[in-house]
């Protein structure tokens, strides 16, 4: 009888431990499953293009402003716009509009009237965009405005 007992409660034992390590397993696949949504995600994080899409602050003067609207950059100072040009993305500064462009080169050329003017983006997230005006090679910190 008391060899029954322990056999019972050796075998309860194991069902209890396989119970728990097949469990175990579903969950890990669950959280495996998370990461990759995860990580697709931020595979699916946007280029250069898009993330630069709205209005941003300039970090040293609150007045000056920037905003790209599709392919439109509209400089505003203190709520008013000052001007815009036409800008496209590339690789490299372009000389010719009808050079190729690319939505996550690091080079934005602004098309003003027959003048191109370089900028390269040095940073640019969904929050923050650093920008080196190659002219001057100042750099150009801005904030994404909420």
């Amino acid at each position: 009888m008391k060899n029954k007992v322990v056999f019972l409660f050796v075998v309860i034992s194991m069902l209890f431990v396989w119970s728990a390590c097949s469990n175990s397993g579903e969950n890990k696949q669950k959280q495996e499953s998370k990461e990759e949504v995860t990580i697709d995600k931020e595979k699916a994080a946007t280029t250069k293009y898009d993330l630069l899409q709205g209005r941003w602050t300039d970090t040293e003067d609150a007045k000056s402003e920037i905003e790209f609207a599709k392919n439109k950059w509209i400089f505003i100072y203190d709520g008013k716009n000052s001007s815009e040009a036409e800008f496209l993305l590339s690789s490299k500064c372009l000389t010719a509009k009808t050079e190729a462009t690319n939505n996550d080169g690091n080079m934005i050329t602004l098309l003003e009237g027959g003048d191109f003017v370089c900028y390269e983006i040095l940073k640019v997230d969904a929050e923050n965009l650093s920008l080196s005006f190659l002219s001057r090679g100042n750099t150009l910190n801005f904030k994404k405005k909420k």
